[in-house]
Protein backbone atom coordinates (compact mmCIF):
# COMPACT_ATOMS: atom_id res chain seq x y z
CA UNK A 1 0.00 0.00 0.00
CA UNK A 2 0.86 3.50 -0.73
CA UNK A 3 2.12 5.32 2.60
CA UNK A 4 -0.67 8.18 2.02
CA UNK A 5 -3.36 5.11 1.77
CA UNK A 6 -1.84 3.86 5.02
CA UNK A 7 -1.45 7.02 6.62
CA UNK A 8 -5.43 7.79 5.82
CA UNK A 9 -6.20 4.18 6.90
CA UNK A 10 -4.80 3.99 10.26
CA UNK A 11 -5.98 7.75 10.71
CA UNK A 12 -9.56 6.30 10.22
CA UNK A 13 -9.06 3.65 12.22
CA UNK A 14 -7.01 5.34 15.53
CA UNK A 15 -10.73 7.46 15.03
CA UNK A 16 -12.93 4.82 14.31
CA UNK A 17 -12.15 0.89 14.55
CA UNK A 18 -16.00 0.11 13.21
CA UNK A 19 -15.98 2.89 10.88
CA UNK A 20 -12.39 1.64 9.03
CA UNK A 21 -13.40 -2.26 9.27
CA UNK A 22 -16.38 -1.05 7.15
CA UNK A 23 -14.17 1.09 4.82
CA UNK A 24 -11.48 -2.15 4.51
CA UNK A 25 -14.72 -4.62 3.27
CA UNK A 26 -14.72 -2.46 0.49
CA UNK A 27 -11.92 -0.82 -0.46
CA UNK A 28 -8.90 -3.05 0.82
CA UNK A 29 -6.19 -2.13 3.26
CA UNK A 30 -4.19 -3.59 5.80
CA UNK A 31 -6.09 -5.50 8.79
CA UNK A 32 -6.30 -3.60 11.92
CA UNK A 33 -4.53 -6.10 14.10
CA UNK A 34 -1.65 -5.89 10.79
CA UNK A 35 -1.27 -2.00 11.44
CA UNK A 36 -0.89 -2.71 15.21
CA UNK A 37 1.73 -5.13 14.38
CA UNK A 38 3.53 -2.98 12.89
CA UNK A 39 3.50 -0.21 15.34
CA UNK A 40 4.42 -2.65 17.95
CA UNK A 41 7.79 -2.66 15.77
CA UNK A 42 8.43 0.72 15.31
CA UNK A 43 11.46 2.62 17.08
CA UNK A 44 10.09 4.70 19.88
CA UNK A 45 10.41 8.75 19.49
CA UNK A 46 12.90 10.74 21.09
CA UNK A 47 11.41 13.40 23.85
CA UNK A 48 10.88 16.58 21.89
CA UNK A 49 12.42 18.07 18.32
CA UNK A 50 15.26 15.87 18.29
CA UNK A 51 17.69 15.59 15.13
CA UNK A 52 16.54 12.13 14.88
CA UNK A 53 13.19 13.23 15.10
CA UNK A 54 13.69 15.72 12.65
CA UNK A 55 15.27 13.29 10.60
CA UNK A 56 12.10 10.65 10.79
CA UNK A 57 9.86 13.84 9.52
CA UNK A 58 12.25 14.56 6.31
CA UNK A 59 11.61 10.89 5.39
CA UNK A 60 7.96 10.82 6.00
CA UNK A 61 8.12 13.80 3.48
CA UNK A 62 10.36 12.22 1.05
CA UNK A 63 7.77 9.15 1.16
CA UNK A 64 5.02 11.88 0.66
CA UNK A 65 6.75 13.13 -2.16
CA UNK A 66 5.79 16.71 -0.99
CA UNK A 67 7.47 20.03 -1.46
CA UNK A 68 5.18 22.61 -0.25
CA UNK A 69 4.55 24.47 3.02
CA UNK A 70 4.67 22.36 6.53
CA UNK A 71 4.27 22.09 9.38
CA UNK A 72 5.53 19.68 12.16
CA UNK A 73 3.68 18.57 15.41
CA UNK A 74 4.75 17.20 18.63
CA UNK A 75 1.92 16.00 21.72
CA UNK A 76 3.92 15.16 24.61
CA UNK A 77 0.65 14.71 27.07
CA UNK A 78 1.07 13.20 30.71
CA UNK A 79 -0.03 9.76 31.86
CA UNK A 80 -1.28 8.69 34.76
CA UNK A 81 1.02 5.96 35.35
CA UNK A 82 -0.80 2.79 35.06
CA UNK A 83 -1.32 -0.36 33.33
CA UNK A 84 -4.92 -1.43 30.93
CA UNK A 85 -5.91 -4.51 29.25
CA UNK A 86 -8.01 -5.04 26.48
CA UNK A 87 -8.99 -8.38 24.43
CA UNK A 88 -9.42 -7.31 20.64
CA UNK A 89 -11.50 -8.49 18.11
CA UNK A 90 -8.87 -11.75 16.95
CA UNK A 91 -9.02 -12.67 20.74
CA UNK A 92 -5.33 -11.11 21.46
CA UNK A 93 -4.62 -9.62 24.98
CA UNK A 94 -3.16 -5.99 24.77
CA UNK A 95 -1.14 -4.71 28.09
CA UNK A 96 -0.89 -1.04 28.10
CA UNK A 97 0.89 1.46 30.20
CA UNK A 98 4.54 0.13 30.57
CA UNK A 99 7.13 2.40 28.98
CA UNK A 100 8.57 -0.92 26.87
CA UNK A 101 5.46 0.00 24.50
CA UNK A 102 1.92 -2.39 24.47
CA UNK A 103 2.67 -6.10 25.07
CA UNK A 104 0.12 -8.96 23.77
CA UNK A 105 -0.69 -12.17 25.33
CA UNK A 106 -3.25 -14.74 24.27
CA UNK A 107 -4.97 -15.04 27.52
CA UNK A 108 -6.40 -13.32 30.33
CA UNK A 109 -4.26 -15.74 32.76
CA UNK A 110 -1.13 -14.47 30.27
CA UNK A 111 -2.26 -11.49 31.44
CA UNK A 112 -2.21 -12.13 35.56
CA UNK A 113 1.15 -13.86 35.21
CA UNK A 114 3.10 -11.11 33.05
CA UNK A 115 1.54 -8.62 35.76
CA UNK A 116 2.87 -10.26 38.65
CA UNK A 117 6.10 -11.20 36.77
CA UNK A 118 6.71 -7.17 35.82
CA UNK A 119 5.68 -5.82 38.36
CA UNK A 120 8.82 -5.43 40.82
CA UNK A 121 10.65 -4.90 37.90
CA UNK A 122 8.41 -2.78 35.09
CA UNK A 123 8.58 0.74 34.58
CA UNK A 124 4.87 2.38 34.05
CA UNK A 125 4.49 4.56 31.27
CA UNK A 126 4.25 8.75 32.87
CA UNK A 127 3.61 10.42 28.72
CA UNK A 128 2.69 9.43 25.26
CA UNK A 129 4.38 10.88 22.55
CA UNK A 130 3.07 11.97 18.84
CA UNK A 131 4.84 13.44 16.00
CA UNK A 132 3.24 14.68 12.94
CA UNK A 133 3.53 16.02 9.98
CA UNK A 134 0.94 18.87 8.94
CA UNK A 135 0.84 19.36 4.92
CA UNK A 136 -0.58 23.18 4.59
CA UNK A 137 -2.06 22.09 0.56
CA UNK A 138 -3.31 18.34 1.82
CA UNK A 139 -6.39 17.61 4.00
CA UNK A 140 -5.04 15.85 6.83
CA UNK A 141 -2.13 15.29 9.36
CA UNK A 142 0.83 12.48 8.54
CA UNK A 143 1.96 10.98 11.34
CA UNK A 144 5.69 10.67 11.60
CA UNK A 145 6.97 6.74 11.69
CA UNK A 146 10.10 6.32 13.13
Amino acid sequence: YTDVFDSFCSLLASHSPQAYKTFHHHFGGRTLRSMRDLRFKQPLFEPGFSEKNIARAAETIRRLKYDGPLALSWDDTDLEKALATWKDSDGLWIVLGAAQGPMQVTSIEDVDHLIQDLDAKIDLADKVCYAAVNLADRAGTYPIKP
